[in-house]
């Protein structure tokens, strides 16, 4: 396929381009907002805020289908411009020379972006297993104290055996 240039972008080219670019302009902006909240993210577990978290998961939740919305008219622009699924320099080549400039900056931002996202999103996957096996823990200590057995099961755990004292904590 060959590259088209200028004089041969039609109108249903041009009105794709501003597409594509308002597209990626939308996904930078998303992902910036989710970067934001992947940090509120892991201050809260930090924190073991469970508010907080639910909060967090629910700003994520909203951020993530705008970035899908996003994500469907960047590819519908792409296979209207006739390059779905290409690369970034290939996909630069398929709008008008103005635009170029513009279009290779927002896919470069965005992916700077989507590089800083998994990092931290790998930091809040780690932060959250460890929460986890700490709460985990601590569930176990409260069993083997109120457990009149302490007999352990198949798993190294004391037995799940009918508690006959309670504890009630709240949070």
């Amino acid at each position: 396929m060959s590259v088209r240039t200028m004089p041969e972008v039609r109108a249903r080219d041009a009105a794709a381009a501003d597409r594509l670019e308002a597209s990626l302009a939308g996904l930078v902006a998303a992902h910036e907002e989710l970067l934001d909240a992947t940090r509120a993210h892991r201050e809260a577990l930090s924190r073991a805020d469970r508010v907080a978290l639910a909060r967090c998961v629910e700003r994520e939740t909203e951020i993530l289908q705008r970035i899908a919305g996003h994500e469907e008219s960047r590819r519908l622009a792409l296979a209207e411009l006739g390059v779905p699924g290409a690369m970034l320099e290939r996909v630069a080549t398929a709008v008008p020379e103005e635009r170029r400039e513009r279009v290779r900056a927002l896919g470069e931002r965005l992916r700077g972006l989507l590089g800083t996202l998994g990092r931290e999103a790998r930091v809040v996957r780690t932060a959250s297993a460890a929460l986890l096996r700490h709460m985990d823990g601590m569930v176990q200590q409260v069993a083997r104290a109120l457990d009149a057995t302490g007999v352990y099961g198949r798993q190294g755990r004391v037995s799940a055996t009918p508690i006959r004292s309670g504890l009630d904590v709240v949070m």
